[in-house]
């Protein structure tokens, strides 16, 4: 019985795969958020309303997916047919495959069904105009090259394995072949070696001439830490864009070393983010000011109090260190609670790891207050 039952569960894993991650592309690139999208800019939605409907996209996408699982699942139990089962199972295996494939292998095709929005940003004497968005095809390459743009940058990186490659060599050919300049500043989706693309692109928005268009592969992450670096350089003044791109971290459960806690409208505590979680929901301007409870007198929390304090300099972030441990009185927390309070919103104050007796204690006392 055991032994079916470990059967019965790798199985309905499988299904949820197999459905989960085609449904998945096509909620994200092609269906329900980009539907949200529309009916927000039709109704004028406030970003918070916009948010929240996107929010039920994504808790839906996951419960149809279980549920399909689990009925099909179910029916495969039930199917006294070797060949219904096994065609339900080879369909939605290729189903699947044939979406990681265009993922792997045309992800040209997968950016044009998203359709990523543009946004503006110009600089404070109009000398140089930076246009963000997603990958250009040879049309919208053509389409640059009639407005006039100075150049394009593209953030996409050869390690980024085995979509990018093939985006950067055919956009290298066809940049040559329309004859517009193409700049190339790679920029891993995690923080580590970074650095000389990021001297440049300090470079580029205090002394770039022109417009520039700049992208990554849809126009989010990576452009969203472009954007903020330029900001952060005082070089800009205006944002023309109503559209919000920027990954949200009400947009998860959880982080990789633990849970967040949500303690105002702006203010979150949350582990120690991994680089990747560093980069979507913390380098691109989600977050005005991060609180470190870290204590450098602790040695198992030198090193990354170190490596934060590296990062935060590099992409020009505000860091508070207000350093606490499990033996902090509740006098130094609420010192502390009151100092986060004065702190420009939003904010990301982390230990470490959010399970330990400090987070609560910190949490039950910033609530309590």
């Amino acid at each position: 019985m055991k032994d079916f039952n470990k059967i019965t569960l790798i199985r309905y894993l499988t299904y949820s795969l197999f459905i989960g991650f085609p449904l998945g592309l096509f909620t994200l690139l092609m269906g329900p958020t980009k539907w949200v999208i529309s009916l927000s800019e039709y109704y004028n939605w406030s970003e918070g309303t916009e948010e929240y409907m996107q929010k039920i996209v994504i808790v839906l996408f996951v419960v149809v997916s279980f549920i399909l699982a689990y009925f099909i699942n179910k029916g495969h139990q039930k199917y006294k047919s070797s060949k219904l089962k096994w065609g339900v199972f080879s369909f939605l295996a290729l189903n699947f495959l044939f979406a990681v494939y265009m993922f792997s292998f045309h992800p040209e095709r997968l950016i044009a069904l998203s359709e990523s929005v543009e946004s503006t940003i110009i600089s404070s004497n109009n000398s140089v105009e930076f246009v963000f968005g997603a990958y250009p095809n040879q049309e919208k390459l053509l389409k640059l090259k009639d407005e006039n743009y100075t150049a394009v940058v593209t953030l996409m990186s050869e390690f980024v394995v085995p979509a990018e490659p093939k985006l950067i060599k055919e956009e290298k050919a066809s940049a040559e072949h329309i004859g517009i300049s193409l700049i190339h500043i790679p920029m891993l989706p995690w923080v580590s070696d970074n650095t000389k693309s990021l001297e440049r692109i300090d470079s580029l928005a205090m002394n770039g001439k022109g417009k520039y268009y700049i992208h990554c592969y849809l126009g989010r992450d990576r452009v969203n830490v472009f954007k903020q670096m330029v900001e952060n350089a005082g070089a800009l003044t205006k944002d023309e864009s109503k559209n919000r791109t920027r990954r949200q971290l009400e947009e998860i459960d959880k982080l990789e070393r633990g849970s967040y806690f949500k303690l105002a409208t702006d203010v979150f505590l949350t582990p120690y983010p991994t680089d990747e979680e560093f980069f979507g929901y913390v380098l691109g301007g989600q977050f005005n000011t991060i609180v470190s409870l870290l204590d450098s007198a602790n040695p198992a929390d030198k090193k990354w109090i170190d490596k934060e304090e590296k990062m935060v300099e590099q992409y020009g972030l505000t860091l508070i260190s207000l350093p606490l441990n499990n033996n902090s009185s509740d006098d130094e927390l609420k010192a502390a609670i009151d100092s986060v309070k004065k702190l420009p919103a939003p904010i990301l104050i982390h230990d470490f790891r959010s399970d330990i007796p400090l987070v609560n204690r910190f949490v039950k006392i910033y609530q309590s207050k």
